[in-house]
């Protein structure tokens, strides 16, 4: 299985620790300031290079370990140059984290993307 197979695999199994509720609401938006930060720091300068589905699936599960539910996984495509990319990020709330939302809003996330009639 590919790298980006076993994250997405990882994602679709569910298997992280349910949230235990923070209390506040400061105390949900420090959770996320500090992993925030915690994840563009080990990105920056761990071992590896880490891809943008990394980033947000370890976003994702350290938010819902330190008490923080609702974050989603978003994917979203574009057509640049003739080539197709791709891109993942976290939300919470309709807030993008660790990311910036102008460069988040230049991809057409799969949650806005239409179904082709079968």
């Amino acid at each position: 299985m590919t790298r980006a197979g076993r994250y997405m695999a990882l994602v679709a199994s569910g298997d992280a620790a349910p949230p235990t509720p923070t209390a506040s609401l400061e105390g949900q938006q420090s959770v996320c300031e500090r992993v925030t930060l915690a994840i563009a720091r080990a990105a920056e300068h761990g071992l590896i290079t880490p891809t943008c589905l990394e980033r947000a699936v370890a976003l994702e599960r350290l938010l819902r370990r330190n008490g923080v539910g609702g974050g989603r996984i978003r994917v979203g495509v574009r057509w640049e140059g003739g080539q197709f990319l791709a891109h993942a990020w976290v939300e919470l709330g309709g807030v993008v984290l660790a990311d910036s939302p102008t460069r988040v809003r230049s991809f057409t996330s799969f949650a806005r993307a239409e179904t082709l009639p079968s």
